[in-house]
């Protein structure tokens, strides 16, 4: 090729094509949407849409060729306004309040460029408030990618994944596949939960009562036979017969409790799935578990000095992996009915002083205490929003594991979103040391500052951990 026959890129092409776009003067198809009396109009291109779509092209060139008003039930105006963005423009901005209706839309006219650029928003876009949508989405369109990278999202951030409003409006559909996730990575006990709260709002937009448990049932379908009963501990299983009663038959319930405490095989509760789920960490069926219990004096009910905040400061002699902790409830505005959450936030940090070789010789750390030019600022380790029930103490998953350096102090502070007359209850006294059988000595330290004895008063009241 010649140099004054080399070829040059028209980068006015796509500027003149998109000044087409919504243009009523050149176009020569309308779209039209009827409102009950009141009828709108989108203006297109035929040539251009049938370049773009192998089904417009059809439509407009075929043998069975439509006219030049073609009328559109199925979505609303300004879906198909985005959707028509996709033939005329180079750069596409859509929003989640558009794309399914873009997707539809890709779908039914076989566009299978916009459909693409529909997955990577969903997939830059994703979270933990919106997966359970894409999910829906994904298997809509059977887009394998997406599937894939929602079904990862949601093993691995399983339990703010049950805590989002997009779970608690997904599908049955979806609900019963998310159960069906052999990877989760929170206790069955948290997914028992999170499934109750799933039917109550069900039965709430179905306008029956969400306390009745037929009609709890009723919502769930079969999904209610994917939780896993006989995977939890034989005190959580306690926890959800006493909270929801009626659920179960008093001989599944029997049968479970035996299964749980003598390992009998299952005769009658056959339905339920009994191997744990393979999430990371599983804390509640790891045998290297220990728990370093606090409690002196179970079934306290003591309002908690600080109604907002709470702090735990504590060391221990050997390395350790902690995942999972027990913390107290709140006392509810109006007592009686189901049990309601209530969020918080929990920062675990490395306090920038060590405990020293002789945990006995520990001193009380205050953050502000140490001398000025020194570091005073902790480490913050791990940060994550957590939910605090009115029934009874709750178990906590972290985010992460973490892991505690030994003779090193860390400090533990939840700050909650109470309403005006809740307070945070202190369900048992607690000991500032705890020994458990091979060596392994937590000792719990008093911070000054504060107006109550953070150690004997404190929310955290066990600690579920492995050597590490």
């Amino acid at each position: 090729m010649s140099e004054s026959e080399r070829s040059e890129r028209n980068y006015k092409l796509l500027t003149n094509v998109g000044k087409l776009y919504l243009d009523e003067e050149t176009a020569d198809v309308k779209f039209i949407f009827e409102n009950g009396e009141h009828i709108e109009c989108v203006v297109a291109h035929r040539n251009l849409l049938a370049a773009g779509s192998p089904v417009f092209k059809r439509m407009f060139f075929g043998e069975l060729k439509e006219g030049t008003e073609i009328p559109i039930v199925d979505v609303s105006i300004d879906g198909f306004i985005a959707f028509l963005a996709y033939f005329y423009k180079e750069v596409v901005t859509y929003n989640s309040s558009e794309i399914a209706e873009v997707m539809k839309l890709a779908d039914k006219y076989d566009v299978t460029g916009c459909m693409e650029l529909c997955t990577r928003y969903l997939t830059l876009t994703l979270s933990t408030q919106n997966v359970c949508w894409c999910y829906e989405l994904a298997l809509l369109f059977d887009l394998a990618h997406l599937i894939g990278v929602c079904e990862e999202k949601i093993c691995s951030e399983t339990q703010k994944v049950l805590e989002s409003s997009s779970f608690l409006n997904c599908s049955r559909h979806i609900l019963g596949r998310i159960l069906l996730m052999d990877s989760l990575s929170c206790d069955e006990i948290h997914i028992f939960q999170a499934t109750m709260l799933w039917a109550q709002e069900s039965c709430k937009r179905a306008g029956i009562d969400e306390n009745n448990a037929e009609n709890l049932k009723q919502q769930l379908g079969h999904c209610f036979e994917k939780i896993r009963f006989p995977a939890m501990s034989a005190e959580d299983f306690y926890t959800c017969i006493a909270d929801k009663e009626n659920l179960l038959t008093s001989n599944e319930i029997m049968d479970i409790l035996s299964y749980l405490t003598t390992h009998r095989p299952l005769q009658v509760a056959t339905r339920f799935e009994q191997t744990a789920r393979k999430g990371i960490p599983a804390w509640i069926t790891d045998d290297l578990i220990q728990i370093c219990d606090r409690r002196t004096l179970p079934n306290l009910c003591r309002p908690a000095a600080d109604l907002r905040q709470d702090i735990v400061i504590f060391s221990v002699n050997e390395r350790i992996l902690v995942g999972q902790i027990a913390i107290s409830s709140f006392k509810a505005l109006h007592d009686g009915g189901d049990a309601i959450m209530r969020k918080g936030e929990l920062t675990v940090r490395k306090l920038n002083e060590s405990a020293g070789q002789n945990p006995e010789n520990a001193t009380s750390v205050s953050r502000g205490s140490q001398e000025e030019g020194s570091s005073t600022e902790p480490d913050v380790i791990l940060q994550q929003e957590i939910t605090i029930s009115s029934g009874s103490s709750t178990k906590i998953q972290l985010s992460k594991p973490i892991i505690i350096q030994p003779f090193q102090l860390y400090e533990m502070e939840s700050t909650w979103e109470l309403e005006d007359g809740e307070e945070l209850i202190v369900r048992a006294e607690c000991r500032d040391e705890v020994m458990l059988d091979g060596g392994v000595r937590f000792q719990f330290k008093r911070k000054p500052d504060l107006t109550y004895d953070n150690v004997a008063e404190c929310l955290v009241s066990r600690l579920y951990f492995k050597q590490w």
